[in-house]
This record gives structure tokens, sequence and C-alpha cells, in this order.
């Protein structure tokens, strides 16, 4: 650069340029001229020189110098030290000082592929608690905590940690011939207790391992692996879990689920069969309808897989919608005009809203409502006003109310006094053990009396074998429904049955 186009530089960043001519140190920008004690410094032949707050630096380009004033000193140096912190941030997590995902991947990406490691993805199982309970800083305290511990075992066994998200670490270290007595000892380390301001706090882990080269040759596949297998560890009793294929298949499989969900309705993917409910007397035949999925790739889909998913994507209304429109329309024939149809009603979608929805469907098919059974399950009895009033103005539109699922869990029977329930469905769990248990049989028949006597018809659910029917029509249960009588089946297969 010639003099011309340093004294433009310097000019535009409000620098001043100096030289050294016959012993002499000329300032060539005056806007703001650098005390005499600098130029005498630069006189004496010194490199790097200071004075009266002022620094000036040998270009070594014809003598020339750059001066710096205080105020061009002081943004430098914070500039610098501004870069050194956002370079900090940018490799490490600003609450525990430890690495973050990008920074280890970087750092240990050209180890793991040519090595054997062992990746430990530590998932804080009781963290949202916290956080919910205690508050953030609570919450942050503990992540603080569990930081300096991962540091300390790291620096002790040549490893390295990672806050990888919110709750969540990941450890990677050579592997050696005991990765879960590796797992297991950090677990130890870090379930000792965490001094707080309330006191202290023992926090548990879901931990995952995968190892390479098994389970991956790079950072990311082990973290990925690892990751899935801590979330198998939150349903064993010791917290650890090792990745195998069978994880990653079933993670693919809800994956395929979730993503599919949607389209189970725009695609016609949906179908609602109907499973048999055989009296036992001279009560009234019915059925239950039951919603089926039929995935293009996954072929089908139990309930019991694909409902939570439905309920996490809010899309529990739409299905309910879909069965109750999907049954009536098939229901209303000649063949079924004198059986009742049950179907199962989600409690958090009861209200006022739902119920006249109900009525009008009915309406709209001219389907009795007297025939219609909305089935509710035992654990999820709904307590709100609200609720109650909706389900009671039913009732008195003529539909009929069960309790489903009765028997799972802890059975509250001061429950059955706080809604009229017209029908009781015995949970298949009680009913399999009829044949297997014979104190079981004055449970079934205590069971059947207490619903008799508060004026509601009894159902068995999962009748299989001929002495569970035998035993059954002894204690006098209205109906049975199970494999023992018929499958579910659809609506065209169930019709075809009827009329002959």
């Amino acid at each position: 650069m010639t003099n011309l186009g340093l004294k433009a530089f310097a000019d535009r960043h409000s620098l001043t340029l100096v030289q050294l001519a016959a012993g002499h140190a000329v300032t060539l920008s005056a806007d703001d001229p650098p005390p005499r004690a600098l130029l005498a410094a630069i006189e004496r032949g010194q490199q790097h020189v200071r004075a009266a707050g002022w620094a000036a630096i040998n270009l070594g380009h014809d003598s020339l110098w750059l001066a710096l004033s205080p105020s061009t000193i002081n943004a430098s140096e914070e500039t610098a030290s501004l870069r050194r912190q956002l370079t900090w941030m940018d490799q490490n997590d600003r609450l525990t000082g430890l690495m973050t995902r990008d920074a280890m991947t970087n750092a240990l990406a050209p180890l793991v592929s040519n090595d054997e490691f062992l990746c430990l993805y530590i998932a804080i199982q009781d963290f949202r608690d916290v956080d919910a309970l205690r508050g953030t800083r609570a919450a942050d305290m503990v992540l603080q905590a569990l930081g300096g511990r991962l540091a300390m075992h790291c620096a002790e066994n040549d490893a390295m940690a990672s806050r990888i998200n919110a709750h969540a670490f990941v450890v990677l270290v050579r592997l050696d011939d005991e990765p879960a007595g590796t797992a297991a000892a950090l677990i130890e380390e870090l379930g000792q207790p965490i001094a707080l301001e309330f006191g202290t706090i023992r926090m548990r882990y879901a931990v995952g391992m995968a190892t390479s080269p098994q389970h991956g040759t790079t950072v990311e596949h082990l973290i990925r692996h690892a990751e899935l297998a801590s979330r198998e560890a939150t349903r064993v009793s010791d917290g650890v879990v090792l990745f195998n294929t069978d994880i990653e298949r079933a993670y693919m499989r809800a994956r395929a689920v979730a993503k599919g969900a949607l389209a189970a309705f725009t695609e016609g993917q949906l179908s609602v069969h109907y499973q048999l409910q055989v009296p036992l007397g001279t009560g009234k035949a019915g059925a239950e309808a039951l919603i089926r999925w039929n995935h293009p790739s996954l072929g089908t889909v139990p309930p019991n897989e694909f409902l939570p998913v439905f309920e996490a994507q809010g899309l529990m209304s739409r299905l309910t919608e879909f069965v109750l429109e999907t049954s009536l329309r098939e229901w209303n024939v000649s063949e079924t005009a004198d059986m009742n149809l049950s179907i199962n009603l989600p409690p958090q979608l009861i209200d006022q809203s739902m119920a006249d929805a109900i009525a009008d469907r009915c309406h709209r098919h001219q389907f009795d409502l007297g025939r219609l059974i909305l089935e509710i399950t035992e654990q999820q009895l709904p307590t709100d006003p609200d609720k109650l009033s909706s389900l009671h103005w039913l009732q008195q539109q003529g539909v009929q109310i069960a309790i489903d699922d009765f028997g799972v869990g802890q059975s509250c029977l001061a429950r059955l006094g706080q809604i009229q329930f017209d029908e009781l469905k015995i949970d298949r769990s009680l009913i399999v053990k009829l044949d297997q248990d014979g104190s079981q049989s004055a449970v079934i028949r205590s069971i059947i009396a207490l619903a008799k006597s508060l004026g509601m018809k009894v159902v068995a659910e999962g009748v299989e074998t001929e002495g569970q029917f035998s035993t059954l029509s002894s204690f006098e249960c209205d109906r049975i429904q199970g494999f023992y009588t018929a499958r579910p089946q659809p609506f065209s297969e169930l019709r075809s049955r009827l009329m002959h």
C-alpha cells in the first residue's frame, strides 16, 4: 500500500500516521495529533511504544508508524475481548461451560471414525419437575452442578462432555471392556445430592449407550443412537440401555405413524369395525364401534399404538366425529334396527357443543338416541361440573352412558354415585382370570351385583372361552363381548352374519 493509501486508510478509521524522517517524527494526519512523549519514543527507535495513554506500532514501510489514541486502543481491546467471548460462547454452553454439540463433533470427528468410543446420552428425568415446581433459578443451579461434575469426570477420565439440549448431556469416552460399568459409575457421581437454596435434591437419569464402530462411525450417528436408547432407558429399572437395531426400527415406525396421522383422514385409510355384544338373557343385542387404521406401508396399526399419537396431534375430536358419522350411517339398516351401538367418547371432548353435535347427527341419520351408548373409561371419568352436566343432558335425550374398562387400576366405587351410569363394562383383565383363579369368581359376582343394585346393565369384555361364558351366564351378566362369540369385523361382514 502506498503512503497515500495508508493515509486514506488511517483517515477512514480515525487513526494517525507518523513518519520518521531524518531522526524526527512527523505527524502525517493532524486531526488528533499524538503527544510529544510518543513522538520522542518513536525517534528513539523503539518498535512498540506506549506513552501518555497512546501507543505506536511500526509498520515497517518507509519508517511509518501507526499511532493509536487511548479511545482507539480501548475500542480495539474491547473488540478483541468481544471476539474471544463470542468464540467461547460459540463453542461452549453458557450455563454449564461444557462444549456445544458442534464443537464436540468437530473435535472428535477424526478420532471417532478411526477408534472405538462409547457415547453416553444422559437425559435428566426429573428436570421438568424442578423447573415447574422450583423455578428457573433452581433448574439452572441443577444444570450448573451437573455440568461441573461432568467436567471433573471428563478431566479425570480423558473424556469429553457436551450439554446437548435443555435437559440432556452427552459424554464421549474411549471404549473399554465394561461400558455398562462406565455408565453406572457416571450415574453414581451425578446421582449425589445437589445443594440448592431450599435444600438438597437428587436427580434421576435415563442413559442411552452407543459404541463405535458398531453403532456408527460418526459423532452424530453415535449421539442419535444413544438418544434413542435413552428413551428406552426410561422404561427399565436401572435406567441404562445399550442401543440395538430393534430400538431404531421401533423409532422409525413411530415416526411413520406420527407423520401419517393426518393422511389417515385425508386419504381414506380409516375404517370402523364392529364387535358384537351378545345378550345372555332376553336383553337387547348390540355392538361396539372400533376404529381401525390400515397404513399404506405399515399395514394395520393397532389402536393402542396410534391413539396416543392422534391425541398428541389434536386429532381426537376429528376421529370421534369420523367414528360417529361412519357408524351411524352404516348402522341405519333394517338388520340392526333393534340393536344398540356403543361408541367410545374421549372425556376431554365432553362439553355441551359435543353433546349437541351427537344429538344432531343422530337426528340427521334418523337414529334412535335410545340405542346409542357412549362409553367413558373408568380411569378418565370426568369431575368437571360442566362435563357432568353435558352427560346428564345427553341422558335426558335418551343416550345411555357406560363406564368402560371397570376394574383397571384402583376402582373408586364412590365415583359410581356421581354419575347415573346406565351400563358397566367389566375389563378383560378381570375376565381372563376366571379360568385361572377361583377367587376371581367372587370378585366378578360382586361387581355384577353392585352394578345391578345401582340400576346398571353389565357387559363383560374379553370373553374367550366356554368356561368364562358359562360362569358369566350363571352370574346373570347381561351381555358378553369377546372372541368367544365374535371378532371385530367390517360392517359388511357383520350385516351378512345378521342376515343369516
